[in-house]
């Protein structure tokens, strides 16, 4: 289970220019439709990457989608042992199920780490998850590359998210 605590002293390390989606690629988790929406996304925002951490029935399909931006080192995909600290690095964390985000460990780790979400307005995510530190959108193409866009526009907002993100947790 989630459990905040870290040991004194750790420091986080910067922040980097870095979308995760870290989620088993399967159907319900919607990895086909990130991936397209990340393509796009990369292609309108040279100076960002993109990480997709997972396996699963999906991945070839994915791979496809992504096969430019992996073979350019822009987007990667597989198994990453310390994700937390992949989540320190990163700015955005993006969980897009087509039910219900609330029971998705990742997200509650993605927001301790500072992350701004990309959420799908889905059952209790907005209830949840959701306290001025990100964008809900629908589990469709066009939604979640608005979402990314609109984020990526303003890193000062963007801190900000991720701040509210990590005192939302906290307080919580």
């Amino acid at each position: 289970f989630f459990d905040p605590a870290e040991p004194e002293g750790v420091q986080e390390p910067p922040k980097e220019n870095l979308v995760v989606f870290a989620h088993r690629l399967i159907a319900r988790k919607n990895p086909v439709i990130f991936a397209k929406a990340a393509a796009r996304f990369l292609a309108a925002r040279p100076d960002w990457r993109v990480a997709i951490r997972g396996s699963g029935e999906l991945e070839g399909e994915v791979r496809s989608i992504l096969s430019d931006a992996l073979a350019t080192g822009r987007a990667s995909l597989g198994y990453e042992p310390n994700l937390m600290d992949e989540l320190h690095r990163s700015r955005i964390f993006v969980s897009i199920e087509s039910e219900d985000n609330y029971s998705n460990q990742s997200v509650l780790e993605a927001m301790w780490c500072r992350n701004a979400l990309v959420l799908s307005d889905r059952g209790r995510t907005r209830a949840r998850y959701f306290a001025e530190n990100g964008l809900l959108c629908e589990p469709e193409e066009d939604s979640v590359l608005s979402a990314l866009l609109a984020l990526t526009e303003d890193t000062e907002q963007l801190g900000r998210y991720g701040d509210a993100a990590r005192h939302h947790v906290e307080a919580a």
